[in-house]
């Protein structure tokens, strides 16, 4: 455990650190790194510089990581004894999004279980009552930055001082970090290894596409660097989880596939699948008729498409303007489009479905919450999204919720929205930027009608945040034993077994069962 988790990426950080940028070519500088995991053993001293620089850099590190051991080793619970959780992400309330949603439920279940729990996140409160509270926990939001894709995706600036001072006062048992991709997240990532916290980190997000669209950097310094965070750092944590099958194909997620890290997952713990929830409230019974009339500018017997979701350029948004244009040129006042969301891109998303004559065959609604967005939902007949950055996107299981027939893009670089539902049965796909093929989807799902209602309603009904927390909680429990936080037997586990399944590295969707 400690070559794994502590002297060998440290040793190889350092030597690629040092070596870098191996004459400018950044390919070279991978295909070393990749080397240098696959045989850190063979890797040699370069310089009597390299090696005095290398053991002042372990000297440093060792006796941060004995303070820490030393001043924030969680103690075993007693029986009856709830562990301390630190909740960490840039996706918070009021933020809306997927990873925010997440963060909002897991805060509900655990201050309704009567867990301690404190939430660190980027997210700026837009109201006094909010900015030291989400859903009830105690909450820091950090210092943070707004990102070229609007005020919804805020990330929080690393303050090693005031993170150590959360650490200290708090004293988390363990912390769960909500999307690792950011730099406060690995940073909080690293602090934990060193203070020896146990620590998990659930993927929610198709994250090279993600850097593609928002770094200004080039998209081959974002791989690697992407690389780089995710190796030697992210790597380290006791557990992952995630909720998209993408992260486990090395085909579809390149330099970070899954299977990278699962090598270095301390503990013997392998990543494991954590089923997405969906609101309960979601539900047709919402249909209104008034509000069919308002999406569809007032062409209610047309059939509705309709699309929920942020305008931004890691959605691909901009492919589903074609789309809209080849429908309306091919059915004219046969369909009308509703738009709900908002973002950098609706603006010229409209402007060029207007410059195409199409201007009245479609309805910006902006951002709806609450009842109206349930009644947006449950009023419309189709819905439609061409992102392929998703990983088992909420929005589609709350449109089967709703009754809504949904459209989704396919193939392996099309994201995880193609797996939450079944072609035919659910709903229809097409090959991502084939603009053609979606149309063709579309209109299958026109001529469905209601005849596919009933299987999306059952089938989007199978995923319920109880459930999606149930498993949470879970994970908790298998992470906390594993460091004997918990003990067998403790009231706080669900099975005194799981402790030695984490250990023979037997955790399954099966034993999650």
């Amino acid at each position: 455990h400690i070559l794994r988790s502590y002297v060998i990426p440290m040793y190889i950080t350092f030597l690629f650190v040092y070596q870098h940028p191996n004459g400018g070519s950044l390919e070279k500088g991978l295909a070393d790194l990749k080397q240098a995991y696959n045989a850190p053993l063979e890797l040699g001293w370069t310089t009597d510089a390299a090696r005095f620089a290398f053991f002042v850099w372990m000297a440093f590190f060792t006796v941060l990581r004995f303070l820490g051991f030393v001043f924030m080793k969680s103690h075993t619970l007693a029986p009856g004894e709830k562990p301390r959780i630190m909740l960490c992400s840039d996706g918070a309330y009021p933020s809306i999004h997927g990873v925010a949603t997440f963060n909002t439920n897991i805060t509900k279940r655990l201050m309704k279980d009567n867990y301690p729990v404190h939430v660190v996140t980027g997210s700026p409160a837009f109201e006094a009552k909010d900015q030291h509270q989400i859903a009830g926990a105690p909450c820091t939001r950090i210092p943070c930055i707004f990102t070229t894709v609007g005020p919804q995706t805020p990330l929080g600036i690393p303050y090693p001082w005031l993170l150590t001072r959360i650490f200290l006062g708090f004293r988390p048992h363990m912390v769960h970090i909500l999307e690792p991709g950011s730099a406060m997240n690995v940073v909080i990532s690293f602090f934990c290894w060193l203070f020896g916290i146990p620590t998990m980190i659930s993927h929610h997000t198709h994250t090279m596409e993600y850097r593609f669209a928002m770094s200004k950097t080039s998209p081959t310094f974002s791989k690697y660097m992407l690389f780089l965070n995710y190796r030697t750092v992210i790597a380290l944590a006791s557990l992952h989880v995630t909720t998209t099958k993408i992260l486990m194909d090395p085909r579809i997620h390149g330099v970070i596939a899954w299977s990278w890290l699962h090598v270095r997952t301390p503990n013997g713990i392998p990543p494991m699948f954590w089923p997405t929830g969906s609101n309960e409230e979601f539900d047709i019974s919402h249909r209104d008729e008034d509000m069919r009339y308002e999406l569809s500018n007032g062409n209610p017997d047309a059939h509705l498409i309709v699309h929920v979701g942020r305008f931004v350029k890691e959605k691909n948004i901009m492919d589903y303007v074609p789309v809209i244009i080849k429908l309306c040129d091919k059915h004219g006042d046969k369909v009308q489009f509703a738009l709900v969301g908002w973002g950098p891109l609706l603006k010229p998303f409209m402007q060029a479905v207007i410059d195409a004559g199409h201007g009245d065959r479609i309805k910006a609604m902006n951002t709806l919450t609450g009842k109206r967005l349930y009644q947006a939902y449950a009023s419309s007949d189709i819905f439609f999204s061409p992102s392929g950055s998703e990983t088992y996107p909420i929005v589609y299981l709350e449109a089967m919720r709703s009754g809504c027939v949904p459209v989704a893009p396919n193939g392996p670089n099309a994201g995880g929205s193609q797996h939450t539902f079944t072609p035919g049965k659910h709903g229809f796909q097409y090959p991502r930027g084939d603009v053609d093929a979606a149309v063709v989807a579309v209109e299958k799902a026109m001529d469905a009608g209601t005849s596919l209602q009933d299987a999306c309603l059952a089938h989007g009904r199978l995923h319920t945040w109880d459930h999606t927390m149930d498993c949470c909680l879970k994970f908790y429990d298998v992470v906390l034993r594993a460091f004997d936080v918990l003990q067998d037997g403790e009231e706080d586990g669900q099975d005194p077994n799981d402790v030695q399944i984490a250990k023979d590295g037997r955790i399954t969707a099966e034993n999650l069962k």
